[in-house]
């Protein structure tokens, strides 16, 4: 499946293995571009393209996702209602880089370890 066919998670559910590599090549050239264009962190989105795609396809509906670091959430952004993310994500107004509860992702996070922080008993509030 192509990126710009791409609809909703739940598209993700019947597709063939040709077409999930089709979507993850397809969304690891729209991350490069973007890094190209606008600056951002490349080498950590680009190595969790493939196990956002499949977290998605199989566990859609009940699973919170808590990135390491929030700069590896940009393909979960993507593929998470929020299609216009890498054209808005680096604008005064736009979406954040990180993730961010305000925008629907289920904890806010910075650069790095907010899992750790998680797992050491803070409180979503504590960590955003």
């Amino acid at each position: 499946m192509k990126l710009k066919d791409y609809k909703n998670v739940q598209s993700l559910v019947n597709l063939s293995k040709t077409e999930l590599k089709e979507l993850s090549t397809d969304v690891r050239e729209a991350i490069h571009q973007e890094v190209l264009a606008n600056g951002g962190h490349l080498g950590s989105n680009l190595a969790i393209v493939d196990l956002t795609i499949s977290l998605l396809k199989h566990f859609q509906t009940d699973a919170h996702y808590l990135f390491d670091t929030g700069y590896q959430a940009y393909a979960f952004k993507l593929l998470t209602d929020r299609q216009d993310v890498l054209q808005n994500m680096h604008k005064r107004i736009g979406y954040s880089v990180f993730q961010e509860i305000k925008e629907g992702d289920p904890y806010s996070g910075g650069h790095t370890s907010i899992s750790a922080a998680w797992a050491s008993g803070y409180k979503k509030s504590q960590i955003s």
